[in-house]
């Protein structure tokens, strides 16, 4: 199935998310839109040769991240009374995965396009409660706080490692949650310890995920935050 979304050529895929184990990938699946012969919009070679390239739409690539935490949270989903919050959304994979039990997601990215296929994707899994943001999370702030903030793969500019730590610190709740997963060309320990030293504490699993035909492992990170800690003041 094909329509269009945003610009793009959309097509309808069926995604694996994890695997049982490194042997065996058998896990959960999900359906959502992206974007139909990504190849077409990716030119590695244009991008070496231009002065000053446009950024190719990576936010349509179902990245390994975001794959394992919908997989965490089709297997123990919010409650329906969980604000959720997910930052660099891309095509919206991770939090249709919160939504789907009810819960309400405020999809975020930097990219207006992205929102657009993360919109079709929890409209095309029937969820209700959600709105969507355009926000650069290195500068904005929402004024509110989120009992869940999922954050898939965002860990990978330096620059922005103090910026997203400050970030999840002001908009997570007292008792909430940061899903987190990172980039394998990121030293992510930087913002873990960034984040212990905010008050989180943290639980790593290792998450095996089909990625072009083999099978990668990635690192899921959950932090949470005490009941009792103070969050930041906000600034809308």
């Amino acid at each position: 199935m094909r329509r269009e979304i945003a610009g793009y050529p959309a097509e309808l895929v069926r995604l694996l998310l994890e695997a049982d184990s490194p042997a065996h990938a058998v896990g959960r699946t999900l359906e959502i839109w992206t974007v139909a012969d990504l190849d077409r919009y990716v030119d590695a070679r244009a991008l070496l040769r231009a002065d000053d390239p446009p950024d190719p739409p990576y936010w349509a690539l179902p990245w390994i991240g975001a794959r394992a935490i919908a997989a965490k949270l089709l297997t123990t989903p919010p409650a329906t009374t969980t604000r959720v919050l997910e930052i660099g959304c891309g095509l919206g994979l991770a939090g249709v995965a919160a939504g789907l039990g009810g819960a309400h997601v405020l999809f975020t990215d930097y990219v207006p396009e992205a929102l657009a296929f993360a919109r079709a994707n929890a409209e095309h899994h029937g969820l209700r409660s959600l709105d969507t943001r355009v926000i650069d999370f290195t500068s904005d702030r929402l004024g509110e706080r989120f009992d869940l903030v999922i954050a898939a793969d965002v860990v990978y500019e330096p620059m922005s490692y103090e910026p997203l730590v400050e970030f999840l610190s002001a908009h997570t709740a007292p008792g909430g949650r940061v899903l987190l997963t990172e980039s394998l060309r990121a030293d992510t320990k930087r913002v873990l310890t960034m984040l212990i030293e905010r008050g989180f504490s943290l639980v790593t699993e290792a998450v095996w995920v089909p990625e072009d035909g083999k099978l990668e492992r990635t690192w899921l990170h959950d932090l949470s935050r005490a009941a009792s800690s103070a969050a930041p003041r906000l600034s809308g």
